[in-house]
Parts: structure tokens; C-alpha cells; sequence
């Protein structure tokens, strides 16, 4: 017969263990738990949080901006320092970002960045800005949305500068007819020569940095007397920085920096 002592040991010793498990789901419980609010706050201070500094970054941007065209000499580009005015009608008439020189996280923060080594607006060659899609006030979440010839139109301290967008692959074959039938698309041709093959519209990988360069995606190619180009960077999907999504436009019109803009 056993014991009053040994007759208990068994259930108690597996009350205990029932126990212990309790409190190590408990524990993991409160991790996990802890774990989903830090994310919640992180992904609500990405979408929400950089949109607040972004709009106050942009802000103090655009303001300097005002003050050095006002300025009686043009200065050269500083990174950091806005260098331009960007404004896409096809975003809204209130889409409008001060550009600023360099496209590391402090200069994108801002708002759009100018890619430092590209030509500036309106020189010869390929003109590069990038900016984000989701975060920071998410400037080109609409970059993929753009149509062929819509106007994406740079202001300067002196000149406002057209660009529109390149066919996308899908007009090329019938661009022609496409160009007649549409009266913003009448200074739009198809690329040719070195530049044949450059469409509106492309996505790539974010090493891929050639899109960038004077004929992009060849660059051992440098024409003598290249085309105006302006091609626009963000990252592709939304919400992942796998891959880029990048518009190429063609300046098609040079005005003075005065009167509304193209639509």
C-alpha cells in the first residue's frame, strides 16, 4: 500500500507542469502581443509619422527656394539644398514638391531628390530624380498611374521646363496613329536611333542603375548631341523596395518661369 505522500506525488507533479506551460504560453502571449503593437507603431510612424516631417522638411524646402531665386546669382547645387520645382498636373493642381540636390534617406525625407552626377533640369542628357512611394509623404505613389504624354514640369530659377512621358510599350508598334490622334502627344516621337527601344514606362531591378545614364539602359552609349530626357525613380511594389519603377519623359517645351502650368 502506498503511502498518503507517494499516492499524491503523480498529480501533483503534473498540476505543475499543466502550470509551468500555462505561464510559458502566457509569456509568449505578452511577446507576441508586445511584438504586434511595436509593429503596429512602426508601421503607423512609417505611413503617418515621416508624412508629418516630410511635409514639414518640404516646407522649409520650398521656402528656401523662394529665397534663392530671389537671390541676384544662381548658386551651384549643394546636397541638400533644393535646386528646382517639381509639379505633375496629372497628381492634382496642388502636386507640387521642391526638388532637392542628392537622393540619399536625409535629401528623400524631403520629399524628391535630384540624382547628383545627372545632368540639371533642362541640360542635355537624362535628367534623374527619385523619390518614395509609400513613406516620407510618398511624393510618386501615383508614378506608376501616369499615362504616355502626360506633362511632368520642372520649374527653374528662370525657365519652366515640359517634359512628357515616352510611349509605353504597348503604343510603340501603333505610335503614330496614337501621336495624331492625341494633341498633347504632337511633339512626343517615338525614340529612335540610340534611343530606339525607350519606352514611358519600365520596371527593374535596384541595381539596374543605367536607367540613369545619357542613352538609358546603354551605357557605353554617348550620342553627341543627345535628347533632353527626365526619368523619375521610386521603389516597385508598394510597400517593398524589390524592384524600381522608372518614367521616362522628353522635354518638349522651354518657356520663362511665368503663367500656369501645361496639362
Amino acid at each position: 500500500m502506498p503511502s498518503g505522500d507517494t499516492a499524491v506525488a503523480g498529480p501533483a507533479r503534473a498540476t505543475g507542469r499543466r502550470d509551468g506551460a500555462h505561464r510559458v504560453i502566457r509569456g509568449l502571449a505578452e511577446v507576441l502581443l508586445t511584438l504586434g503593437v511595436v509593429l503596429v507603431l512602426y508601421v503607423v510612424h512609417e505611413l503617418y509619422g515621416t508624412a508629418v516631417t516630410a511635409r514639414s522638411a518640404q516646407a522649409s524646402a520650398s521656402a528656401a527656394l523662394d529665397d534663392a531665386w530671389r537671390a541676384p546669382v544662381a548658386a551651384p547645387p549643394v546636397v541638400g539644398e533644393p535646386i528646382a520645382r517639381l509639379r505633375i498636373p496629372a497628381f492634382g493642381p496642388d502636386w507640387s514638391y521642391a526638388v532637392v540636390e542628392g537622393t540619399d534617406r536625409p535629401e528623400l525625407a524631403a520629399g524628391v531628390g535630384h540624382y547628383a552626377g545627372t545632368p540639371l533640369p533642362g541640360q542635355p542628357g537624362n535628367v534623374g530624380l527619385a523619390g518614395h512611394r509609400v513613406t516620407h509623404g510618398a511624393p510618386f505613389d501615383g508614378l506608376g498611374t501616369l499615362r504616355s504624354c502626360d506633362a511632368v514640369v520642372v520649374e527653374t530659377r528662370d525657365a519652366r521646363l515640359t517634359y512628357r512621358v515616352l510611349p509605353l510599350a504597348s503604343e510603340v508598334r501603333a505610335w503614330p496613329r496614337e501621336r495624331a490622334r492625341r494633341a498633347e502627344c504632337a511633339d512626343v516621337a517615338a525614340p529612335e536611333g540610340v534611343y530606339a527601344g525607350l519606352t514611358g514606362r519600365e520596371v527593374v531591378r535596384p541595381t539596374e542603375t543605367s536607367v540613369l545614364d545619357t542613352v538609358p539602359g546603354r551605357p557605353a552609349e554617348a550620342p553627341a548631341s543627345p535628347q533632353r530626357l527626365l526619368t523619375l525613380t521610386t521603389c516597385h511594389p508598394r510597400f517593398s523596395a524589390r524592384e524600381r519603377l522608372v518614367v521616362h519623359a522628353v522635354l518638349t517645351e522651354t518657356a520663362p518661369r511665368s503663367g500656369r502650368e501645361e496639362s
